[in-house]
């Protein structure tokens, strides 16, 4: 019998557990920059350049009038979504084996809190 894939319902539930309710979604949104800055040294982007991406497309952004905008969130984060399936297939990367092998390390890890809003696993 296959082992079910993660879903966002499997993955939501198992970091309420971990981690306790949602706070809103600036801090978590801000966790995906940790993700991101793992993911560009992973593949070699040297920093300057992601730097100078990040600058130029925020100033891009707020100079075609970007401001905080709830209704919009589903579409950015839809994005996001469709170009990680991209980069995911640029690299021979099947996303789906991918995030069920993560969470499956994530289900086996203990969390505590490191004091600063944040946790940390625990024996980092």
């Amino acid at each position: 019998m296959d082992t079910p894939h993660e879903t966002q319902p499997s993955i939501d539930a198992w970091q309420v557990t971990a981690f306790g309710p949602h706070a809103g979604v600036r801090s978590p949104m801000l966790r995906v920059v940790n993700e991101v800055v793992e993911a560009l040294i992973a593949c070699g982007v040297e920093e300057e350049v992601a730097v100078a991406r990040l600058r130029a497309e925020w100033a891009r952004q707020r100079g075609k009038g970007a401001t905080e905008d709830a209704d919009n969130l589903a579409s950015e984060l839809a994005g996001i979504c469709i170009v990680l399936c991209r980069v995911a297939s640029c690299a021979g990367i099947d996303l789906q084996q991918a995030v069920d092998a993560e969470m499956a390390k994530n289900r086996h890890r203990t969390h505590f809190a490191a004091g600063s809003g944040h946790l940390r696993e625990a024996g980092r």
